[in-house]
């Protein structure tokens, strides 16, 4: 199991998580994938 809270990430001025929290349990998989399709 993966467990995240409270992750804030910003690259310059752009906030692209803010306050993310986030389980994944065994044996699922997770995809983030931006606007421009890229993950």
């Amino acid at each position: 199991m993966l467990e995240i809270k409270n992750l804030t990430k910003k690259y310059a001025d752009n906030t692209i998580f803010k306050s993310l929290d986030l389980t994944v349990q065994d044996g699922e998989v997770l995809s983030i994938v931006g606007p421009s399709g890229i993950c």
